[in-house]
């Protein structure tokens, strides 16, 4: 499967041989957001979302107090798989376990994170900027 994140607001799946659409997964509000996908498992993350790649169906979503968290920039995956990191428009940075989507830590930044967490090689820190300038560096904890 080809996965895209289209301007209608869907997550589209294409079989990757003919090009026909296999799946689409409404995802308001996440934009043009690139989906990610766990080697070897059959979870697909974009924006709040983990949806079950075979067949479009959600997993699991982030709760808020805005019934979603408004997440502008990719998720980004640990290298081991277990953790998805998502900033959000409202300040968050959220490591999520990629299974649950239960929030292993939440970190409040002073502005809007609205590019992609960059998970350092080894896996042992995240870096995410914040619209106010900063950068933070969090340990993952994995």
């Amino acid at each position: 499967l080809v996965f895209a994140s289209l301007t209608n607001g869907n997550l589209t799946a294409f079989d990757g041989a003919t090009g026909k659409v296999k799946w689409a997964f409404p995802v308001p509000g996440v934009g043009a957001s690139t989906p990610v996908l766990i080697p070897g498992e059959d979870v697909v993350f974009i924006g709040p979302y983990a949806i079950r790649a075979i067949d479009g169906q959600k997993l699991w979503s982030i709760p808020s107090s805005n019934q979603e968290v408004n997440v502008t920039g990719n998720p980004s995956l640990h290298p081991d798989g277990s953790t998805v990191f998502v900033g959000d428009e409202e300040g968050g940075l959220l490591a999520l376990d990629s299974m649950t989507g239960k929030v292993v830590w939440a970190v409040a930044a002073y502005g809007a994170i609205r590019g992609t967490p960059v998970v350092s090689f080894d896996g042992r820190s995240v870096l995410a900027a914040s619209a106010d300038g900063i950068l933070y560096c969090l340990a993952t904890f994995n």
